[in-house]
């Protein structure tokens, strides 16, 4: 699995799109879209687990943890939740990928030439 994660509009999709070639259509947010990219899964239940993510080639998640700290307690518990979900995720991927500006920068394995 290769793991996307960056800002919010940092240009996540854009670069699987473009770089990686994976077109819209093969992109979904949904768990359990027959889709081999997955995106927006912070935005996913709290239920949710790597092994649930375990399927997808692809698996695109934004950055929750360097803006402002939610004063909501639920609020802190999801993005605390999304962060280990992120660290689990990044963990068992063969390829980490951190996308800011529409740049992108690996920093786990190595990305195909393409």
């Amino acid at each position: 699995m290769i793991f996307v994660t960056g800002g919010l509009y940092a240009g996540k999709r854009a670069w699987v799109h473009d770089y990686l070639g994976y077109a819209e259509d093969q992109m979904a947010s949904e768990l359990g879209a027959a889709t081999p990219v997955l995106f927006d899964v912070q935005e996913l239940s709290d239920s949710t687990t790597a092994d649930d993510l375990a399927g997808y080639e692809v698996v695109i998640c934004n950055e929750v943890g360097c803006g402002l700290v939610p004063i909501d307690a639920a609020d802190r518990a999801h993005r605390e939740h999304v962060g280990r979900l992120a660290c689990e995720l990044a963990k068992r991927a063969t390829i980490v990928v951190r996308v800011y500006c529409g740049i992108a920068e690996v920093i786990k394995g190595e990305v195909p030439a393409t």
